[in-house]
């Protein structure tokens, strides 16, 4: 994980994703960090669909149709391929789960969704550990591949919520609206 502080904003690199992906054995795969708030994760983007959330903190993630303010109670669907990034807005400890492909859903945008409490249990009894070491519990694949179609089902049924805010297609007002975004504090206008 690259660190690099601007300000007071820590931007660190993409979470290695590439040593959590799921594949036929281990389709569901979890991590989570516990980030500080002003940490940026760096645009990143990756070949499978994944769950955003957080178990406490508000996080804000980014793509570049729009920007999605995710607080403990809900959930962020992102696509496969589909580059984004993350902003801390408190200290969080952020959860993300990835899908292997045939187990999405088939949403073709990112979708707030809000999460109910047997989503929740289920996200978060998926091993955290990444490639290359055991998992935590030498049965986790087995309970994870068992977990699947009841998470699957279970996220199918959670309400969608439309709580995005769509960035500008007008490149000026758009660069405002990133800026502003960035640093709300920032008093920049369209004329500037």
């Amino acid at each position: 994980m690259r660190l690099a502080a601007t300000g007071s904003t820590t931007h660190v690199g993409p979470l290695t994703p590439h040593l959590y992906a799921p594949d036929a054995v281990r389709p569901l795969r979890a991590k989570e960090h516990f980030l500080k708030a002003d940490t940026h994760v760096d645009l990143h983007v990756h070949p499978w669909p994944q769950l955003t959330f957080s178990t406490r903190g508000v996080i804000r993630l980014s793509t570049r149709d729009g920007s999605y303010i995710v607080p403990p109670s809900r959930a962020l669907w992102v696509p496969a391929n589909v580059p984004h990034s993350i902003t801390l807005i408190e200290d969080a400890e952020l959860r993300t789960v990835y899908l292997h492909a045939w187990l999405a859903p088939g949403w073709e945008r990112c979708e707030v969704l809000e999460i109910s409490p047997l989503l929740r249990a289920l996200m978060l009894a998926l091993d955290t550990t990444p490639d290359g070491r055991p998992p935590a519990d030498a049965h986790a694949p087995q309970r994870e591949r068992m977990i699947a179609p009841l998470l699957i089902d279970e996220l199918g049924r959670a309400t969608q919520i439309r709580i995005d805010v769509p960035l500008p297609a007008d490149k000026r007002l758009r660069q405002l609206c990133e800026t502003l975004l960035r640093n709300p504090a920032d008093r920049a206008t369209l004329a500037e």
